[in-house]
């Protein structure tokens, strides 16, 4: 796994995140249930001779134990990647990959925050990489 790999997982669990709730909203939403919180219910199924709402309610149940499951991968992983960011001396380089995998922003939107111009923060963001590499991933190679 690449650095750059490594680092964007915590924004690919948040999509993942963002797309199982949209898909529980629209559920609820489908089956009129949109403000009714039903966390704390659990429903048996109980075979063919339930109520089609049934089926819906306990399809949100699952969802909703996959959306807290995820959030808590997202959580841990999240705050060991920004304690490995945190571990990259230079300073410049640090700020670059916090606000590039933690903050999701784009390079020419980092670039005018730290008021550089947009080829200075792409070349120091291949540096950030590089370091984060040498300081990081070598670990995780060392301890897998």
């Amino acid at each position: 796994m690449t650095p750059k790999e490594y680092l964007l997982q915590i924004h690919r669990l948040n999509v993942l995140i963002t797309q199982r709730i949209a898909e529980r909203d629209a559920l609820r939403h489908s089956a009129g249930l949109c403000g009714v919180d039903h966390s704390g219910q659990r429903v048996q199924s109980s075979g063919s001779n339930e109520a089609p709402f049934v089926r819906t309610l306990v399809k949100i149940m699952q969802l909703e134990d996959e959306i807290d499951t995820l959030i808590d991968t997202y959580i841990d992983l999240k705050n060991r990647i920004i304690g490995e960011i945190q571990t990259v001396p230079n300073l410049m380089y640090m700020q670059i990959l916090y606000k590039r995998y933690v903050e999701y922003k784009r390079l020419e939107v980092i670039a005018v925050e730290m008021n550089y111009s947009y080829d200075v923060i792409r070349h120091a963001h291949g540096k950030a990489l590089q370091e984060f590499e040498k300081l990081v991933m070598k670990n995780h190679v060392d301890t897998q």
